[in-house]
């Protein structure tokens, strides 16, 4: 692994060598973004815009 090699310039060629492997047999594809729909409940208030956020949440 590329924390036992004995120096910086080893190092490099093994983590050269992994994303080499990685774009040769890739485990994922990025397609882009996506939005994740969420609906809460009308009783709640200050529900924050963006990804869920449950800190500062109140109840009506």
């Amino acid at each position: 692994a590329w924390f036992d090699a004995p120096d910086l310039t080893a190092q490099q060629k093994i983590c050269r060598d992994m994303q080499q492997e990685f774009w040769q047999n890739p485990s994922y594809v990025p397609l882009g973004m996506y939005f994740q729909p969420t609906a809460f409940h009308s009783y709640l208030q200050d529900v924050r815009a963006g990804w869920p956020q449950f800190y500062g949440v109140r109840r009506v």
